[in-house]
């Protein structure tokens, strides 16, 4: 299939194989099979058969969901079906929470809505795949977040602080609880020292977490400005998702950054060749071996 250009098609060749069960299951066993061959990429190549076969992870909304393999939703694991418990209060998932005003959560809610009826009738627009992915952030993030125990409720607040630097007693089982936590979203040293949302913690790429930190601590980042670059999807439609998601949430491995991205913020990433030998490899997945600058240590 030919591709689309970097700035408007990222990812973008991929979303047609959601509609196509058999090509999916094709995908899958020779996935499977490269899984087990020997070499550099072996990890990578096993991220690659638990993903959905080249397009992001459904995301899943209460009982409406978006399969993007078929499997029904007992199929799902706990964190994914935890991601989407509605909220008492408000009546949105959890994931919508991770959005930080009612604008995100009515858009979010109407743009999901707008593909499972697409899908069902027409099969999916290409147009919907900038916000599809970045609610597949959103949904890996709020995955992260139940694996951390943070709580969701204060989660769209400003002035939420990290539970990672609150002042005052531990609970008696945080060092137990700390240890069941995957290493990739466990605290560094700045994230219990430097006061700081609680967003940041949600990205299991440790030097990232701390250059953002360092960052705004040398006030040379606008905390908002990389927040919603980073998480904003209402008035984000036509731009290039920041991040995919192709395997686990908390495993570094399963992401992949953006060209557009890497631009802007490339800086943040450097020192995490983990993130950029992951990108390289998503991207070669698809036949894109160019247009792409990684940042230099």
């Amino acid at each position: 299939m030919a591709h689309l250009s970097e700035a408007g098609g990222e990812w973008r060749e991929n979303w047609t194989v959601v509609a196509s069960s058999t090509e999916r299951r094709r995908r899958q066993n020779r996935s499977n099979q490269r899984a087990h061959r020997p070499g550099k990429k072996r990890h990578l190549e096993r991220c690659a058969a638990a993903a959905s076969n080249d397009i992001p992870e459904s995301w899943l909304i209460a009982k409406d969901r978006i399969m993007s393999d078929g499997r029904t939703e007992q199929d799902y694991n706990s964190e994914r079906s935890h991601a989407t418990v509605r909220h008492a209060r408000h009546g949105w998932p959890l994931n919508y929470i991770l959005l930080h005003c009612p604008k995100s959560h009515e858009k979010a809610a109407e743009f999901v809505r707008s593909v499972i009826a697409n899908c069902s009738i027409n099969g999916p627009r290409l147009s919907n795949l900038p916000i599809l992915a970045r609610l597949n952030v959103i949904n890996a993030l709020a995955i992260n977040a139940l694996k951390l125990n943070f709580p969701f409720e204060k989660m769209y607040q400003d002035e939420c602080i990290s539970p990672f630097n609150l002042q005052g007693p531990r609970p008696q089982d945080a060092a137990t609880l700390l240890l069941s936590v995957p290493d990739g979203l466990r605290p560094t040293a700045l994230q219990t020292t430097i006061q700081h949302h609680p967003w940041i913690d949600l990205f299991p790429i440790p030097v990232m977490r701390d250059n953002i930190l360092r960052g705004i601590e040398a006030g040379v980042i606008n905390k908002e400005e990389l927040c919603g670059d980073m998480m904003r999807v209402e008035d984000a439609d036509d731009a290039v998702a920041p991040f995919a998601v192709w395997g686990e949430a908390w495993d570094v491995r399963g992401w992949e950054i953006s060209p557009a991205f890497l631009k802007k913020w490339g800086w943040l990433v450097q020192g995490c060749p983990e993130i950029l030998e992951a990108t390289k490899f998503w991207r070669e997945r698809r036949g894109r071996t160019k247009g792409i600058k990684m940042p230099q240590d």
